[in-house]
């Protein structure tokens, strides 16, 4: 059985009498402990299917298979649970609240999930080790750099230890030198067996994964293994 089988996907959007395809009819298999990369252009339909992926979005038709349940037919308490302990999101624009630490910043989604004060800390100093961040945990999130902004949310991606980490452009605003801090720090995740989706304009940040999937127009062109 796949891990998880996204089966004739299918988003539209209309406006007035127009339609227009975000995914168009697609089908994507994920193993656990893969790393893909999906590429395309803007408007490709790439970051779509991500959002399907992290149920942040509902697809018009078609399924997504998690251990060979359908997930978007779950009930919503289901899926908010999934959303907050089962998945690590990691996007372009970091979404830190700039007022707080980076200690509160990691500490939201154990919050949510309801984790004793303890276990909180003893989670986010692991995160915050595991991203080379550990002496920068009383800083405000406004006074980091953008490369630390960035490394601050994967650290609050992995924080409740999710199954799926999903990354939408994540070097998108980095230069290059903070970008290979970044890719490595996801080489090395995925070599410590996390699964990981990458959603990137760049190609040579897809070459670092292990499968790429190249989309158009909503539609899935083809996949290369690395």
């Amino acid at each position: 059985m796949c891990w998880i089988e996204c089966k004739d996907l299918q988003k539209e959007y209309r406006c007035g009498s127009q339609v227009q395809m975000a995914l168009n009819h697609v089908n994507f298999k994920l193993e656990q402990g893969e790393y893909v990369a999906i590429v395309g252009r803007s408007g490709s339909g790439k970051s779509t299917l991500m959002n399907m992926l992290g149920l942040i979005d509902t697809p018009t038709g078609g399924s997504i298979l998690w251990k060979g349940e359908d997930i978007l037919r779950f009930p919503e308490y289901k899926k908010t649970r999934i959303r907050n302990q089962m998945i690590g999101y990691v996007f372009q624009a970091f979404y830190l609240e700039p007022s707080y630490t980076v200690y509160q910043n990691i500490e939201m989604p154990l919050l949510i999930a309801g984790y004793s004060r303890s276990e909180r800390r003893a989670r986010i100093l692991s995160a915050l080790q595991e991203v080379g961040l550990s002496g920068k945990k009383r800083q405000r999130a406004d006074s980091l750099s953008g490369g630390e902004k960035q490394r601050v949310s994967i650290a609050r991606a992995l924080v409740n230890q999710p199954e799926l980490i999903l990354a939408d452009e994540p070097c998108g605003n980095l230069d290059s030198e903070n970008t290979e801090i970044i890719m490595k720090l996801f080489d090395r995740l995925h070599g410590e067996g996390k699964t990981i989706v990458l959603i990137t304009h760049s190609q040579e940040d897809a070459e670092r994964a292990k499968r790429k999937i190249t989309m158009k127009d909503g539609c899935v062109l083809h996949e290369t293994l690395l």
